[in-house]
């Protein structure tokens, strides 16, 4: 049965998000490949994505196609990270 965004969201997903993102196999992560690695719907994953700021922050990186990254806030920034930021910054001034 798919679990929808209006779902409360109990602490097994959110767990599941924690896992998945900080699997070690990738610095980064994006919601469909969350979703896919825990079965939970892409929607109720970007739910959990923005609404723990304590756990999870996303990355000025995003994939080649624009999909956004995210990761554990718990990561330190990578260089990379910082370059993106500084191009982003930069482009709008």
């Amino acid at each position: 049965m798919a679990m929808s965004v209006a779902t409360t969201i109990d602490d097994a997903a959110v767990e599941s998000v924690i896992e998945a993102v900080a699997d070690e196999r990738w610095d980064f992560r994006t919601v469909d490949g969350i979703a896919r690695q825990t079965g939970l719907e892409p929607e109720l994953v970007q739910h959990i994505l923005d609404s723990r700021p304590d756990l999870f922050r996303r990355s000025f990186l995003d994939t080649e196609d624009g999909k956004p990254l995210y990761t554990l806030t718990a990561r330190p920034e990578r260089w990379r990270e910082r370059v993106a930021g500084l191009k982003s910054f930069l482009a709008k001034r």
